[in-house]
């Protein structure tokens, strides 16, 4: 089970991470919509150099309440033990349709998610290519050369997730580590060099692991103290990431991380489309 409570991060950023990699910031309005060609990059070791949307003032400021609706559902699921699946649902609705200003303004507020998305998903375009030795080579990381595979995707983490100051720092390093756990545990044979099914399978992990730990943060407050059977705890957090992932995967569906100068554009339409998919699913449980 992840650790999706809230708890502080580093105080600085970590110098890894070189400029090729680092995702450069332009807000959304100076961003052309349809302009698929203004990010084409041919040499691979730019693929970093993106543009990721940001929203720092929301154009929809949400009521002052937004919390309550989707906390007090979530804790009638949690007080369920689990079974309230409608009250499950009508959370997930509340919090996308109400906290958030809708499944837009959910995928634009996770910017550190977003961030750090982008990163791993050049990380792996990259060693689909020439390995993850030569990646941690070109990162100055030849220290872990001998590590196991595993090892060397979690060592990554202060590249992929560097230490900040603030919560979503510390969601996004706690999605990624989950994430490197669970695909340590499904044993990818071709972790070294990543075809696209796996590059697939490890983005699905972590974007999912990232909007359920950032859900989790907002309005499970109460599952820290409800109820008291561990078992009921990890099947309550089990369901919401089961539920998730479906809809990451379905958002998913024909997205590709290899195009050059595009992963930004494509994460940012995957954490769009999760989030209106996962509200149409809600919107269903919530009437069964």
């Amino acid at each position: 089970m992840g650790t999706s409570t809230a708890f502080g991060g580093g105080k600085n950023s970590n110098p890894l991470i070189p400029s090729w990699l680092e995702p450069e910031l332009i807000d959304e309005t100076t961003t052309p919509k349809n302009d698929d060609t203004s990010t084409d990059q041919s040499d691979l070791s730019q693929v970093a150099s993106e543009t990721i949307v940001s929203n720092p003032q929301p154009s929809v400021l949400p009521v002052d309440n937004r919390y309550s609706t989707a906390r007090r559902n979530f804790t009638a699921f949690i007080n369920s033990g689990g079974s309230d699946r409608a009250a499950l649902g009508r959370a997930i609705v509340s919090y996308i349709h109400k906290t958030t200003g809708g499944a837009k303004q959910a995928a634009k507020r996770m910017k550190s998610e977003r961030q750090a998305s982008v990163r791993l998903g050049n990380i792996l375009s990259m060693a689909s290519v020439n390995g993850i030795q030569s990646v941690i080579k070109n990162l100055n990381l030849e220290n872990l050369a001998n590590r196991p595979i595993a090892e060397i995707y979690a060592a990554l983490i202060d590249v992929i997730c560097p230490m900040g100051g603030d919560l979503d720092d510390s969601i996004v390093r706690d999605a990624y580590i989950e994430a490197v756990g669970e695909v340590a545990e499904l044993g990818l044979a071709d972790l070294e060099q990543p075809s696209t099914a796996t590059i697939a399978t490890i983005m699905e992990c972590f974007i999912s692991n990232t909007i359920k730990d950032r859900i989790m943060n907002a309005i499970a407050t109460k599952i820290i103290i409800l109820p008291n059977n561990i078992l009921i705890v990890q099947d309550i957090e089990n369901q919401l990431k089961d539920f998730i992932r479906g809809a990451v995967s379905d958002a998913m569906t024909n997205s590709s991380f290899f195009s050059a100068g595009q992963t930004s554009r494509t994460i940012n339409s995957i954490f769009e489309r999760s989030f209106a998919i996962l509200e149409a699913l809600a919107e269903h449980e919530a009437e069964q």
